[in-house]
């Protein structure tokens, strides 16, 4: 490996880490991932505190010579250079709720609660075929 190689991942793991940084500033719960070969190509692991039962990993790698961040599905993001663009687009992609609250700057409405009825089982329901007719 050359040395403008290894000082380009070097970087690409740095601005890895402010992502992960920014992220989580954000509200994700994001680390770095350092096994196999994440050396070479540097991976934000991410996940929400609340709310949001998803993971997702991002990429740093090359792509016709500049370095990219990169979702799992090989789409990119932004290049590593922005950190503010990708964080941005991670947020609106994976918590829109969450990014629309920063943006706007205003407060998420409470969840509204909405009572279940239960069946009870001393009346349960029946199905009838008959039709019935109404009174007019």
């Amino acid at each position: 490996m050359t040395s403008p190689d290894r000082a380009a991942q070097a970087t690409a793991r740095v601005q890895a880490h402010a992502l992960a940084d920014e992220l989580s500033r954000r509200g994700f719960t994001a680390a770095m991932v350092r096994t196999r070969d994440h050396g070479k190509h540097p991976c934000v692991h991410i996940a929400a505190r609340r709310g949001w039962h998803r993971a997702e990993y991002i990429y740093a790698a090359p792509d016709q010579g500049r370095w990219w961040f990169w979702w799992s599905s090989l789409d990119p993001i932004a290049p590593i250079s922005d950190i503010p663009a990708t964080a941005e687009k991670i947020t609106r992609v994976l918590a829109p709720n969450q990014a629309a609250h920063l943006l706007s700057g205003t407060a998420l409405p409470k969840p509204v609660m909405v009572p279940v009825l239960a069946a009870r089982p001393e009346h349960p329901r029946q199905v009838s075929a008959k039709r019935t007719r109404h009174a007019s």
